[in-house]
Protein backbone atom coordinates (compact mmCIF):
# COMPACT_ATOMS: atom_id res chain seq x y z
CA UNK A 1 0.00 0.00 0.00
CA UNK A 2 1.42 2.92 -1.28
CA UNK A 3 0.43 6.47 -1.18
CA UNK A 4 -1.30 7.67 -3.81
CA UNK A 5 -0.30 10.68 -6.74
CA UNK A 6 2.18 13.27 -7.52
CA UNK A 7 0.17 15.80 -6.55
CA UNK A 8 0.49 14.92 -2.91
CA UNK A 9 3.23 18.26 -2.39
CA UNK A 10 1.27 19.87 -4.68
CA UNK A 11 0.73 22.91 -2.30
CA UNK A 12 4.68 22.88 -1.64
CA UNK A 13 5.67 26.23 -2.60
CA UNK A 14 2.48 26.91 -4.64
CA UNK A 15 2.04 31.24 -5.11
CA UNK A 16 -1.64 30.29 -6.39
CA UNK A 17 -4.19 28.54 -4.24
CA UNK A 18 -7.11 27.37 -6.12
CA UNK A 19 -10.23 27.55 -3.26
CA UNK A 20 -12.93 25.37 -4.34
CA UNK A 21 -13.73 22.32 -6.74
CA UNK A 22 -16.86 20.67 -7.93
CA UNK A 23 -18.10 17.43 -7.38
CA UNK A 24 -19.85 15.48 -9.86
CA UNK A 25 -21.67 12.56 -8.39
CA UNK A 26 -23.17 10.17 -11.08
CA UNK A 27 -25.42 8.55 -8.99
CA UNK A 28 -26.83 12.52 -9.00
CA UNK A 29 -26.57 12.71 -12.97
CA UNK A 30 -24.91 15.82 -12.50
CA UNK A 31 -23.41 17.65 -15.36
CA UNK A 32 -23.01 21.20 -16.91
CA UNK A 33 -24.83 22.16 -19.94
CA UNK A 34 -24.57 25.03 -22.18
CA UNK A 35 -25.77 26.06 -26.16
CA UNK A 36 -23.08 28.27 -27.16
CA UNK A 37 -23.28 30.45 -30.41
CA UNK A 38 -21.47 29.03 -33.13
CA UNK A 39 -17.71 30.33 -33.87
CA UNK A 40 -13.81 29.08 -34.21
CA UNK A 41 -14.56 25.75 -34.77
CA UNK A 42 -11.38 25.00 -36.40
CA UNK A 43 -8.93 26.30 -32.95
CA UNK A 44 -9.56 26.17 -29.27
CA UNK A 45 -8.11 25.11 -26.08
CA UNK A 46 -9.89 23.10 -22.68
CA UNK A 47 -8.08 23.04 -20.06
CA UNK A 48 -9.34 20.88 -16.40
CA UNK A 49 -7.87 19.85 -13.19
CA UNK A 50 -9.28 16.47 -12.86
CA UNK A 51 -9.61 13.74 -9.88
CA UNK A 52 -11.25 10.52 -10.27
CA UNK A 53 -13.45 9.23 -8.34
CA UNK A 54 -14.11 5.96 -9.72
CA UNK A 55 -12.47 3.94 -12.51
CA UNK A 56 -13.91 2.49 -16.22
CA UNK A 57 -16.95 -0.46 -15.45
CA UNK A 58 -16.02 -2.12 -17.85
CA UNK A 59 -19.38 -0.91 -20.27
CA UNK A 60 -20.00 2.65 -19.44
CA UNK A 61 -17.96 5.87 -20.37
CA UNK A 62 -17.30 8.55 -17.68
CA UNK A 63 -17.05 11.90 -20.07
CA UNK A 64 -15.18 15.20 -19.43
CA UNK A 65 -16.85 17.25 -22.34
CA UNK A 66 -18.65 16.66 -25.01
CA UNK A 67 -20.88 18.16 -27.83
CA UNK A 68 -23.48 16.80 -29.99
CA UNK A 69 -26.82 16.82 -32.03
CA UNK A 70 -27.73 13.10 -31.79
CA UNK A 71 -27.44 13.26 -35.42
CA UNK A 72 -24.26 13.82 -37.63
CA UNK A 73 -21.96 15.85 -34.93
CA UNK A 74 -20.55 14.41 -32.00
CA UNK A 75 -17.23 15.12 -30.03
CA UNK A 76 -16.56 13.37 -26.84
CA UNK A 77 -13.28 13.18 -24.37
CA UNK A 78 -14.01 10.47 -22.36
CA UNK A 79 -12.23 7.59 -19.74
CA UNK A 80 -12.76 4.24 -20.94
CA UNK A 81 -13.25 3.11 -24.70
CA UNK A 82 -12.46 -0.61 -23.36
CA UNK A 83 -10.53 0.36 -20.18
CA UNK A 84 -8.90 3.41 -18.17
CA UNK A 85 -7.45 5.24 -21.28
CA UNK A 86 -8.55 8.90 -22.38
CA UNK A 87 -10.19 9.01 -26.05
CA UNK A 88 -10.96 12.45 -27.47
CA UNK A 89 -13.15 11.94 -30.97
CA UNK A 90 -14.74 14.02 -33.21
CA UNK A 91 -17.49 13.02 -35.89
CA UNK A 92 -18.67 15.57 -38.41
CA UNK A 93 -20.83 14.11 -40.90
CA UNK A 94 -19.14 10.74 -41.83
CA UNK A 95 -15.29 12.32 -41.07
CA UNK A 96 -13.98 11.22 -38.14
CA UNK A 97 -10.73 12.31 -36.01
CA UNK A 98 -10.35 9.82 -33.25
CA UNK A 99 -7.30 9.81 -30.36
CA UNK A 100 -7.18 7.01 -27.81
CA UNK A 101 -4.30 7.21 -25.40
CA UNK A 102 -2.15 3.78 -24.60
CA UNK A 103 -1.50 5.67 -21.06
CA UNK A 104 -3.87 4.73 -18.53
CA UNK A 105 -5.21 7.01 -15.85
CA UNK A 106 -5.65 4.84 -12.68
CA UNK A 107 -4.96 7.25 -10.02
CA UNK A 108 -7.78 8.26 -7.66
CA UNK A 109 -5.79 9.88 -5.37
CA UNK A 110 -4.19 12.82 -7.21
CA UNK A 111 -5.35 15.16 -9.72
CA UNK A 112 -4.47 15.49 -13.14
CA UNK A 113 -3.97 18.46 -15.44
CA UNK A 114 -5.78 18.16 -18.39
CA UNK A 115 -4.92 20.42 -21.94
CA UNK A 116 -6.59 19.72 -24.97
CA UNK A 117 -5.30 22.18 -27.62
CA UNK A 118 -7.18 22.06 -31.45
CA UNK A 119 -5.71 24.07 -34.48
CA UNK A 120 -6.40 22.28 -37.95
CA UNK A 121 -5.06 25.03 -40.03
CA UNK A 122 -1.75 23.26 -39.13
CA UNK A 123 -0.18 21.60 -41.76
CA UNK A 124 1.59 18.78 -39.46
CA UNK A 125 -1.47 15.91 -38.49
CA UNK A 126 0.20 15.48 -35.36
CA UNK A 127 -0.35 19.32 -34.98
CA UNK A 128 -3.89 19.71 -34.81
CA UNK A 129 -4.96 18.15 -31.85
CA UNK A 130 -2.53 18.11 -28.70
CA UNK A 131 -2.69 16.76 -25.30
CA UNK A 132 -1.09 17.38 -22.91
CA UNK A 133 -1.16 15.76 -19.29
CA UNK A 134 0.86 17.52 -15.78
CA UNK A 135 2.37 19.72 -18.27
CA UNK A 136 4.11 16.89 -20.41
CA UNK A 137 2.43 16.24 -24.06
CA UNK A 138 1.07 12.69 -24.73
CA UNK A 139 2.61 11.55 -27.84
CA UNK A 140 1.33 7.40 -27.61
CA UNK A 141 -1.64 6.63 -28.80
CA UNK A 142 -3.24 3.06 -29.49
CA UNK A 143 -5.33 4.87 -31.83
CA UNK A 144 -3.99 7.70 -33.96
CA UNK A 145 -6.67 9.31 -36.74
CA UNK A 146 -6.61 13.16 -36.90
CA UNK A 147 -8.77 15.88 -38.81
CA UNK A 148 -8.07 17.00 -42.03
CA UNK A 149 -6.58 20.65 -42.62
CA UNK A 150 -8.97 23.12 -41.88
CA UNK A 151 -11.78 20.89 -40.81
CA UNK A 152 -14.06 22.63 -38.89
CA UNK A 153 -14.77 20.60 -36.24
CA UNK A 154 -17.92 20.14 -33.74
CA UNK A 155 -17.01 21.97 -30.34
CA UNK A 156 -18.47 25.74 -30.87
CA UNK A 157 -20.71 24.40 -33.05
CA UNK A 158 -24.20 26.10 -31.56
CA UNK A 159 -25.09 22.73 -30.89
CA UNK A 160 -25.23 21.10 -26.63
CA UNK A 161 -22.16 21.25 -24.91
CA UNK A 162 -21.92 19.46 -22.21
CA UNK A 163 -19.09 19.24 -19.34
CA UNK A 164 -19.57 15.97 -16.91
CA UNK A 165 -22.18 13.84 -19.38
CA UNK A 166 -22.17 12.63 -23.58
CA UNK A 167 -23.91 15.85 -24.72
CA UNK A 168 -26.91 14.30 -26.24
CA UNK A 169 -28.21 11.47 -24.36
CA UNK A 170 -27.90 10.56 -20.52
CA UNK A 171 -25.34 8.38 -20.29
CA UNK A 172 -21.60 8.77 -19.46
CA UNK A 173 -21.72 10.66 -16.22
CA UNK A 174 -18.16 11.85 -14.79
CA UNK A 175 -17.36 10.47 -10.99
CA UNK A 176 -15.53 12.87 -9.39
CA UNK A 177 -13.83 16.24 -9.13
CA UNK A 178 -12.96 19.20 -11.57
CA UNK A 179 -11.51 22.63 -10.61
CA UNK A 180 -10.15 25.73 -12.92
CA UNK A 181 -12.46 24.58 -16.04
CA UNK A 182 -10.99 26.88 -18.61
CA UNK A 183 -12.14 26.91 -22.28
CA UNK A 184 -10.36 29.64 -24.71
CA UNK A 185 -11.83 30.29 -27.65
CA UNK A 186 -9.69 30.85 -31.28
CA UNK A 187 -6.38 30.08 -29.80
CA UNK A 188 -4.23 26.99 -28.91
CA UNK A 189 -2.32 27.20 -26.04
CA UNK A 190 0.67 25.35 -24.39
CA UNK A 191 -0.49 23.73 -20.65
CA UNK A 192 2.32 26.87 -19.45
CA UNK A 193 -0.78 29.10 -20.16
CA UNK A 194 -2.53 26.67 -17.04
CA UNK A 195 0.35 25.62 -14.87
CA UNK A 196 4.11 25.28 -13.77
CA UNK A 197 6.66 23.18 -12.33
CA UNK A 198 7.22 23.74 -8.91
CA UNK A 199 10.37 23.41 -7.03
CA UNK A 200 9.74 20.37 -6.02
CA UNK A 201 9.52 19.21 -9.95
CA UNK A 202 5.87 18.80 -9.60
CA UNK A 203 3.10 20.49 -11.81
CA UNK A 204 0.91 22.64 -10.13
CA UNK A 205 -1.57 25.68 -11.16
CA UNK A 206 -1.37 28.84 -11.90
CA UNK A 207 -3.67 31.68 -13.04
CA UNK A 208 -4.85 31.99 -16.65
CA UNK A 209 -3.86 35.52 -17.78
CA UNK A 210 -4.78 35.93 -21.73
CA UNK A 211 -7.87 36.69 -23.61
CA UNK A 212 -10.90 34.09 -23.67
CA UNK A 213 -12.05 34.79 -26.96
CA UNK A 214 -15.98 35.02 -27.53
CA UNK A 215 -16.77 31.89 -26.59
CA UNK A 216 -14.23 31.40 -23.67
CA UNK A 217 -15.31 30.57 -20.15
CA UNK A 218 -13.48 30.31 -16.71
CA UNK A 219 -15.75 28.17 -14.22
CA UNK A 220 -14.31 27.48 -10.83
CA UNK A 221 -17.48 26.98 -8.85
CA UNK A 222 -16.58 30.14 -6.54
CA UNK A 223 -20.48 30.66 -6.09
CA UNK A 224 -22.01 27.40 -4.60
CA UNK A 225 -25.35 28.36 -5.51
CA UNK A 226 -24.51 28.67 -9.28
CA UNK A 227 -21.54 26.48 -9.71
CA UNK A 228 -21.46 26.67 -13.60
CA UNK A 229 -21.10 30.60 -13.61
CA UNK A 230 -18.82 31.72 -16.11
CA UNK A 231 -15.84 34.33 -14.01
CA UNK A 232 -13.65 35.13 -17.11
CA UNK A 233 -16.41 38.40 -17.90
CA UNK A 234 -18.20 37.01 -21.09
CA UNK A 235 -21.34 35.68 -19.37
CA UNK A 236 -20.72 32.44 -21.07
CA UNK A 237 -22.44 30.73 -17.98
CA UNK A 238 -23.05 26.79 -17.93
CA UNK A 239 -26.58 25.62 -16.35
CA UNK A 240 -26.17 23.14 -13.60
CA UNK A 241 -28.12 19.81 -12.99
CA UNK A 242 -27.65 17.44 -10.56
CA UNK A 243 -25.53 20.08 -8.40
CA UNK A 244 -26.14 21.35 -4.97
CA UNK A 245 -23.86 23.94 -3.08
CA UNK A 246 -22.92 20.74 -1.21
CA UNK A 247 -21.22 20.24 -4.17
CA UNK A 248 -18.55 22.91 -3.76
CA UNK A 249 -15.83 21.33 -2.29
CA UNK A 250 -12.43 22.51 -1.23
CA UNK A 251 -10.40 19.31 -2.52
CA UNK A 252 -8.11 21.21 -5.13
CA UNK A 253 -5.17 20.86 -6.91
CA UNK A 254 -3.24 22.74 -4.47
CA UNK A 255 -4.72 21.48 -1.19
CA UNK A 256 -5.60 17.85 -1.80
CA UNK A 257 -7.81 15.65 0.40
CA UNK A 258 -7.71 11.75 1.44
CA UNK A 259 -11.13 10.02 0.36
CA UNK A 260 -12.24 6.34 0.30
CA UNK A 261 -10.31 4.53 -2.57
CA UNK A 262 -12.15 2.62 -4.90
CA UNK A 263 -9.71 0.37 -5.05
CA UNK A 264 -8.69 -1.24 -1.82
CA UNK A 265 -11.94 -1.63 -0.41
CA UNK A 266 -15.10 -4.76 -0.20
CA UNK A 267 -17.94 -4.90 -2.36
CA UNK A 268 -18.98 -1.84 -0.66
CA UNK A 269 -20.14 1.05 -2.52
CA UNK A 270 -18.54 4.26 -2.71
CA UNK A 271 -20.73 7.22 -3.66
CA UNK A 272 -20.64 11.36 -3.73
CA UNK A 273 -17.19 11.69 -4.45
CA UNK A 274 -15.85 8.36 -2.66
CA UNK A 275 -16.91 10.11 0.59
CA UNK A 276 -20.06 7.62 1.54
CA UNK A 277 -19.30 4.40 1.60
CA UNK A 278 -22.36 1.49 1.77
CA UNK A 279 -22.48 -2.16 2.43
CA UNK A 280 -25.59 -2.74 0.86
CA UNK A 281 -26.46 -6.38 1.44
CA UNK A 282 -23.38 -8.70 2.36
CA UNK A 283 -23.90 -10.05 5.79
CA UNK A 284 -20.45 -9.79 6.93
CA UNK A 285 -17.89 -7.02 7.44
CA UNK A 286 -16.75 -5.30 4.44
CA UNK A 287 -13.48 -3.07 5.15
CA UNK A 288 -11.77 -0.36 2.82
CA UNK A 289 -9.29 2.49 3.55
CA UNK A 290 -8.61 6.08 2.33
CA UNK A 291 -6.13 7.19 -0.49
CA UNK A 292 -3.71 8.78 1.77
CA UNK A 293 -1.14 7.72 4.22
CA UNK A 294 1.20 9.66 6.32
CA UNK A 295 4.29 9.10 8.12
CA UNK A 296 3.86 11.55 10.77
CA UNK A 297 1.44 14.57 11.73
CA UNK A 298 -1.46 14.72 13.88
CA UNK A 299 -4.98 14.56 11.80
CA UNK A 300 -8.74 14.94 12.61
CA UNK A 301 -11.39 13.64 10.58
CA UNK A 302 -15.35 12.83 11.19
CA UNK A 303 -17.21 10.10 9.89
CA UNK A 304 -21.64 9.62 10.61
CA UNK A 305 -23.36 6.43 10.21
CA UNK A 306 -26.68 7.41 8.34
CA UNK A 307 -27.95 3.50 8.03
CA UNK A 308 -27.64 0.80 9.45
CA UNK A 309 -26.67 -0.83 12.67
CA UNK A 310 -22.81 -1.53 12.89
CA UNK A 311 -20.28 0.73 11.38
CA UNK A 312 -16.74 1.10 12.32
CA UNK A 313 -13.80 3.58 11.27
CA UNK A 314 -10.20 4.26 12.68
CA UNK A 315 -7.15 3.99 11.35
CA UNK A 316 -4.37 1.20 9.97
CA UNK A 317 -1.02 0.52 9.67
CA UNK A 318 1.37 0.79 6.69
CA UNK A 319 2.78 -2.14 7.32
CA UNK A 320 1.85 -5.21 5.78
CA UNK A 321 -0.89 -6.61 3.41
CA UNK A 322 -2.06 -8.72 6.59
CA UNK A 323 -3.04 -5.45 7.65
CA UNK A 324 -5.53 -4.73 5.07
CA UNK A 325 -8.77 -7.62 5.06
CA UNK A 326 -11.73 -6.56 2.09
CA UNK A 327 -13.66 -8.79 3.72
CA UNK A 328 -14.40 -10.75 7.48
CA UNK A 329 -16.69 -11.24 10.17
CA UNK A 330 -14.61 -11.11 12.35
CA UNK A 331 -13.38 -7.76 13.14
CA UNK A 332 -10.87 -8.42 15.59
CA UNK A 333 -8.91 -10.65 12.87
CA UNK A 334 -8.94 -7.23 11.22
CA UNK A 335 -8.71 -4.39 12.75
CA UNK A 336 -4.91 -4.39 14.12
CA UNK A 337 -3.88 -1.42 15.41
CA UNK A 338 -5.86 1.83 16.25
CA UNK A 339 -8.82 2.06 17.63
CA UNK A 340 -12.59 1.97 15.94
CA UNK A 341 -16.17 3.13 16.67
CA UNK A 342 -19.02 0.42 16.50
CA UNK A 343 -22.43 -0.12 16.79
CA UNK A 344 -21.87 -1.70 19.83
CA UNK A 345 -19.28 0.58 21.29
CA UNK A 346 -15.63 1.42 20.78
CA UNK A 347 -13.54 -1.31 19.90
CA UNK A 348 -10.01 -0.97 20.41
CA UNK A 349 -7.16 -2.71 18.76
CA UNK A 350 -7.11 -6.36 19.67
CA UNK A 351 -11.12 -6.68 18.70
CA UNK A 352 -12.07 -6.20 22.60
CA UNK A 353 -15.05 -4.11 23.04
CA UNK A 354 -15.38 -1.73 25.73
CA UNK A 355 -18.75 -1.92 26.97
CA UNK A 356 -18.81 1.36 29.08
CA UNK A 357 -18.90 3.21 26.08
CA UNK A 358 -22.99 4.56 25.47
CA UNK A 359 -23.69 3.43 21.54
CA UNK A 360 -23.92 6.04 19.05
CA UNK A 361 -27.08 6.74 16.93
CA UNK A 362 -27.33 7.57 13.19
CA UNK A 363 -26.44 10.64 12.46
CA UNK A 364 -24.46 11.34 15.50
CA UNK A 365 -21.05 12.62 14.17
CA UNK A 366 -17.78 10.63 15.70
CA UNK A 367 -14.71 12.82 15.75
CA UNK A 368 -11.52 11.12 14.98
CA UNK A 369 -8.17 12.46 16.24
CA UNK A 370 -4.70 10.72 16.48
CA UNK A 371 -1.05 11.67 16.58
CA UNK A 372 0.79 9.81 14.30
CA UNK A 373 4.66 10.30 16.16
CA UNK A 374 3.60 9.30 19.16
CA UNK A 375 0.65 6.70 17.95
CA UNK A 376 -2.16 8.22 20.38
CA UNK A 377 -5.40 8.36 19.30
CA UNK A 378 -8.88 10.01 20.72
CA UNK A 379 -12.30 9.45 19.83
CA UNK A 380 -15.56 11.47 20.90
CA UNK A 381 -19.22 11.64 19.78
CA UNK A 382 -21.27 15.03 18.77
CA UNK A 383 -18.26 17.51 20.38
CA UNK A 384 -17.87 15.32 23.56
CA UNK A 385 -14.24 13.48 24.01
CA UNK A 386 -14.39 10.00 25.50
CA UNK A 387 -12.79 9.74 28.66
CA UNK A 388 -12.61 12.98 28.87
CA UNK A 389 -9.88 13.11 26.19
CA UNK A 390 -7.89 16.17 25.58
CA UNK A 391 -5.97 15.90 21.92
CA UNK A 392 -4.84 19.43 21.72
CA UNK A 393 -3.84 18.52 25.99
CA UNK A 394 -2.27 15.33 24.93
CA UNK A 395 -4.39 13.87 27.44
CA UNK A 396 -7.06 10.79 28.21
CA UNK A 397 -6.35 9.08 25.07
CA UNK A 398 -8.50 5.91 24.09
CA UNK A 399 -5.50 4.00 22.86
CA UNK A 400 -1.66 4.23 22.37
CA UNK A 401 0.45 1.61 20.78
CA UNK A 402 4.37 2.41 20.46
CA UNK A 403 5.46 -0.81 18.92
CA UNK A 404 3.96 1.16 15.87
CA UNK A 405 5.59 4.12 16.22
CA UNK A 406 7.44 5.05 12.72
CA UNK A 407 4.54 3.95 10.98
CA UNK A 408 2.21 5.50 8.22
CA UNK A 409 -1.12 5.40 8.46
CA UNK A 410 -4.41 5.90 6.60
CA UNK A 411 -7.77 6.23 7.40
CA UNK A 412 -10.10 2.65 7.81
CA UNK A 413 -13.72 1.88 8.08
CA UNK A 414 -15.85 -0.99 8.41
CA UNK A 415 -19.44 -1.99 6.99
CA UNK A 416 -21.87 -4.93 8.24
CA UNK A 417 -25.09 -5.37 6.49
CA UNK A 418 -27.13 -2.24 5.38
CA UNK A 419 -24.65 -0.17 6.72
CA UNK A 420 -23.71 3.87 5.48
CA UNK A 421 -20.95 5.95 6.59
CA UNK A 422 -20.61 9.52 5.51
CA UNK A 423 -17.10 10.99 6.15
CA UNK A 424 -15.53 14.40 6.11
CA UNK A 425 -11.60 14.50 6.03
CA UNK A 426 -11.81 18.46 6.00
CA UNK A 427 -12.64 19.18 2.50
CA UNK A 428 -16.02 20.13 3.51
CA UNK A 429 -16.37 22.46 6.95
CA UNK A 430 -16.43 20.26 10.10
CA UNK A 431 -19.26 19.78 12.64
CA UNK A 432 -17.19 20.22 15.60
CA UNK A 433 -13.32 22.48 15.97
CA UNK A 434 -11.16 20.53 15.37
CA UNK A 435 -8.58 20.51 18.36
CA UNK A 436 -5.65 22.82 18.34
CA UNK A 437 -2.45 21.60 16.59
CA UNK A 438 -4.18 18.84 14.48
CA UNK A 439 -4.86 19.21 10.85
CA UNK A 440 -7.32 17.76 8.52
CA UNK A 441 -6.43 15.12 6.20
CA UNK A 442 -4.85 16.72 3.04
Amino acid sequence: MTMFGSQWLANAGADYEIDQSIRFNDDDSAFLARTPDASNRKTWTWSAWVKRADLFNGSVPQILLSAGDGGANDFVMQFGQSNDTLRISDYISSTQSNLITTQLFRDVGAWYHFVLAYDTTQGTAANRIKLYVNGSQVTAFGTEVYPSENQDLVINSAIAHNIGRGAYSSNGYFSGYMAEINFVDDTALAPTAFGKTNDDGVWIPKAYSGAYGTEGYFIDGRDSSDLGDDESGNGNDYASSGLTTADQMSDTPTVNYCVLSPIDKGEVTLSDGNLVATNPSFNVWIHGRGTLFAPSGKYYYEWIPTAGSYALAGWMLNVSGNDYVEEESDVATTFYRGVGAAGHGFVIGDGSTNSSVTNFSLDDVIMMAIDIDTMKMWVGINGTWYNSGDPAGDSNPVGTWTDAIGESVAPWYGCFNGTSETFNFGQRPFAHTIPTGFNSWN
